[in-house]
């Protein structure tokens, strides 16, 4: 999951909502430019869920 200048952090919140949800590996990459508090409160979030296997049930593929 990137979290860059040059990405809306809304687009890559969902992205990154979506795979921790998943149970899938995340990967982070962030640029320091990028960060601010609310990008940090969401990847912290986003890890721990991912560190506890992800949302019970994972999420629904896309048909």
């Amino acid at each position: 999951m990137p979290c860059t200048p040059a990405t809306e952090w809304r687009l890559n919140r969902q992205f990154l909502d979506l795979v921790a949800r998943s149970g899938t590996a995340l990967f982070v990459s962030v640029d320091p430019a990028a960060r601010t508090p609310q990008t940090d409160a969401d990847l912290g979030s986003a890890v721990r869920l991912a560190l506890d296997g992800g949302s019970p049930g994972g999420v629904e593929p896309l048909d």
